[in-house]
């Protein structure tokens, strides 16, 4: 048996996040992030948080369930 902390749980939130000021590239005027939020929980309690950046607003619901069926199938 092993001392190391095992992964207990994880949750996966796509979310939009308005930017003020908004970001200026040389595609466009980007107002909103959006952005996939994700929590990595331990049987030792402790929680590791991570954030990925899309560059359109349909990434995050694809990677969102993408990331959460390795889970069902685990």
């Amino acid at each position: 048996m092993s001392d190391s902390p095992q992964i207990s749980g994880f949750q996966v939130r796509p979310v939009v996040v308005p930017l003020n000021p908004p970001l200026r590239t040389a595609s466009g005027v980007m107002a909103k992030a959006p952005l996939v939020l994700v929590d990595i929980s331990t049987n030792a309690g402790v929680t590791g948080s991570a954030y990925i950046f899309t560059y359109t607003p349909c990434g995050p619901a694809g990677r969102g369930r993408s990331a959460q069926e390795p889970a069902a199938a685990a």
